[in-house]
């Protein structure tokens, strides 16, 4: 990208519910109209209600309320063991906890049979954990992000406020002149004050960029994309080449999933 092109779009950015008392009208049923109480229920209503009863009675119980019932049950054991450690208790406690190890054991059995009939389900295959390969990993993954900071060179520029006195700004300058250099960003140093850095030493003075764009501390970095317009803010403030990679990574994918979107 051309630094004329990322310098002219730079310029243009001058251009409690009150029926919820203590008296229920239905409770009372001697006021009213429903004085009438009836002593016994219909039969029929009567019949009904065991009906339900015995439903609601013979539900069958969910696997989370049996795994529930399960760990009180064992801790209701611990407790008494623990209080009253008799024979029993104590033996009553060991063969529930023998139970549940015995139950957690067939489970990683089924779980590690389940990842070789499925291997597309295990999810170290996709982030490996042993360090062989999380290496490998780790170099198909900076081939992945050199290949985003390389089309975001080529497609973005970006712009660089700082002051020439502030120390955290020399402190990044180096950095950003060395990102920039190795993936060949065009950046536009902006200083506030006027005065250059040692890796920019002929910036541009600002000339109320900064304010449009909301920069009130600096260093503050932006990538910017020239053809659209569109600003993604990088950081603000000090970072290590490791940050300052990962949030151009960031910033570069922002502008691309907005301008995707906006098509």
């Amino acid at each position: 990208m051309s630094a004329q092109v990322i310098t002219a779009l730079f310029i243009g950015l001058l251009a409690v519910n009150s029926y919820a008392d203590d008296y229920h009208y239905y409770d009372s049923h001697a006021d009213g109209w429903h004085w009438y109480a009836p002593d016994d229920e219909p039969e029929n209503q009567k019949t009904a209600q065991s009906q339900k009863s015995q439903a609601t009675q013979t539900k069958p119980q969910s696997a989370t309320e049996a795994l529930k019932a399960l760990q009180q049950q064992i801790a209701e054991a611990k407790a008494k063991a623990v209080l009253n450690p008799t024979m029993n208790n104590v033996a009553n406690y060991i063969r529930l906890q023998n139970q549940v190890s015995a139950q957690s054991t067939l489970f990683a059995k089924t779980w590690q049979e389940v990842l070789r009939a499925k291997p597309n389900l295990d999810y170290s295959l996709q982030k490996p954990t042993n360090s062989a390969a999380k290496r490998a990993q780790e170099d198909i993954d900076n081939q992945q992000n050199d290949g985003v900071l390389q089309f975001a060179a080529q497609h973005y520029g970006l712009f660089f406020f700082f002051e020439g006195k502030c120390p955290y700004c020399q402190k990044l300058a180096p950095i950003l002149a060395h990102v920039a250099k190795q993936y060949n960003f065009d950046v536009l140093p902006i200083s506030i004050d006027g005065l250059g850095l040692p890796d920019y030493p002929h910036p541009t003075k600002n000339q109320g960029q900064a304010e449009k764009l909301g920069v009130k501390m600096w260093p503050a970095l932006f990538m910017v994309d020239t053809k659209t317009g569109v600003i993604s803010p990088v950081t603000f403030g000090l970072v290590s080449q490791v940050e300052l990679k990962k949030r151009l990574i960031t910033a570069a994918k922002e502008i691309t999933a907005h301008e995707q979107k906006n098509r």
